[in-house]
C-alpha cells in the first residue's frame, strides 16, 4: 500500500510530540530546582500524552500500526498499566489516574474492535530482549563505583514484593511510556517523513540521551549506562519492528540492575 495515500495522524502526532518534549525539559528543570510537585504533574502529563498518541493511532485504524512499532502485547500492557498503576503523589494521583483510565477504556475498546488486524507480538524478539538484558549485570557493577548512587535504596518488606512494586512503577512512569514515545511514536513519525532507518536510529537515540542530561552528575550512568541501554533498545525496536522487546529490556535494566548493584555494595 502506498503510504502517501493512507489516512494517518500526521497532524496530531507532531503536536503531541512537541508537547511531550517541552513537558519533559520543563519537568527536568523544575525537578532540579526543587519544585517536585510540579515535576510530578509533568510526569503524569507525559504518561497521558502517551495514551493520547496510542489512542490517535487506533482511532485512525490499523493500516500503519506496524510503522509505529505497535503490537498486540504492548497495547495490552498499556491497558493493564492504565488500570493497575503505581502512585506518584497523593495530592494529584486521583485526578490524573482518572484521565488515564478514560484513555485506557478508549484503547481497550479499539483493541477488541481491531484485534485481528493489530500486529501479533514477535515472541522470538522478546526472548532476544531477555538475553540482551543480561548486560545489566556488568553495567550495574560499574555503576556502583559512583558514590551514593544506590545507597539510598531500601529493599523492604521483601525482595519479591519490592521487585513487583518497582516493575509496576517503571511501567507506570518510565520504561513503557518512554519506549512507546521514542522507539514507537517518534520512530514512526520520522519514518513517515521519509527519514531512513539509520537516521531515525541515531536521531531518536541521541534525543533520548539528551533528555537525560540531568544525569551528567553521575558520569558513568550518563556516558556508559544510558548510551548502551539506548543502543540495545533501539536495536531491538529496529530489528523486531515492535516495541515490546525494548520495553522488556528497558524495564529489566531499570529494576534488576539497581537491585544487583545494591547487593553488590552491601
Amino acid at each position: 500500500m502506498d503510504l502517501s495515500t493512507q489516512k494517518a495522524p500526521d497532524r496530531l502526532i507532531p503536536i503531541l510530540l512537541v508537547i511531550f518534549f517541552a513537558n519533559t525539559f520543563l519537568g527536568i528543570l523544575t525537578g532540579l530546582v526543587g519544585f517536585h510537585e510540579f515535576s510530578d504533574i509533568i510526569r503524569y502529563l507525559n504518561v497521558i500524552l502517551t495514551y493520547a498518541c496510542v489512542s490517535v493511532l487506533l482511532w485512525q485504524g490499523t493500516d500503519y500500526l506496524e510503522q509505529y512499532h505497535m503490537d498486540r502485547s504492548t497495547i495490552i500492557l498499556l491497558v493493564v498499566t492504565g488500570i493497575f498503576r503505581s502512585s506518584l503523589n497523593p495530592a494529584i494521583d486521583g485526578f490524573f489516574k482518572f484521565i488515564i483510565l478514560i484513555f485506557t477504556v478508549f484503547i481497550f475498546f479499539f483493541l477488541l474492535l481491531y484485534w485481528r488486524n493489530i500486529p501479533k507480538t514477535k515472541w522470538f524478539w522478546v526472548g532476544v530482549s531477555l538475553l540482551l538484558s543480561l548486560i545489566v549485570l556488568p553495567i550495574s557493577v560499574i555503576e556502583t563505583f559512583q558514590p551514593g548512587v544506590f545507597l539510598g535504596m531500601q529493599i523492604t518488606p521483601s525482595l519479591g514484593i519490592f521487585l513487583i512494586r518497582d516493575i509496576i512503577n517503571n511501567l507506570s512512569f518510565i520504561s513503557l511510556y518512554e519506549e512507546i514515545l521514542f522507539r514507537g511514536i517518534l520512530w514512526g513519525y520520522l519514518r513517515r517523513k521519509d527519514w531512513n532507518e539509520n537516521k531515525i536510529f541515531i536521531g531518536q537515540g541521541a534525543l533520548f540521551w539528551l533528555i537525560h542530561f540531568w544525569r551528567i552528575g553521575t558520569p558513568i550512568t550518563f556516558f556508559i549506562t544510558i548510551p548502551i541501554s539506548t543502543l540495545i533498545n533501539s536495536l531491538l525496536a529496529r530489528n523486531s519492528n515492535q516495541i515490546l522487546p525494548s520495553v522488556i529490556a528497558h524495564t529489566i535494566m531499570n529494576t534488576i540492575g539497581p537491585i544487583l548493584a545494591y547487593y553488590f555494595i552491601h
